[in-house]
């Protein structure tokens, strides 16, 4: 199975925000907050996206 570079790249990223979290905030928490901003980030840019087209 072959991965592409960018895509390992932001694998690594995303899971080392989230070991930072974990060490700051607790597993719990660091769970909750990181999927609370990945929605809102995927929300943000769906919204942009309408109003491009608008």
């Amino acid at each position: 199975m072959k991965i592409d570079t960018p895509f390992l790249a932001a694998l690594l990223l995303m899971g080392t925000t989230l070991l930072a979290r974990m060490a700051a905030y607790g597993v719990e928490q660091a769970l909750v907050s990181t999927a609370m901003e990945w929605s809102m980030n995927r929300i943000k840019k769906k919204s942009v996206s309408i109003e491009e087209i608008r």
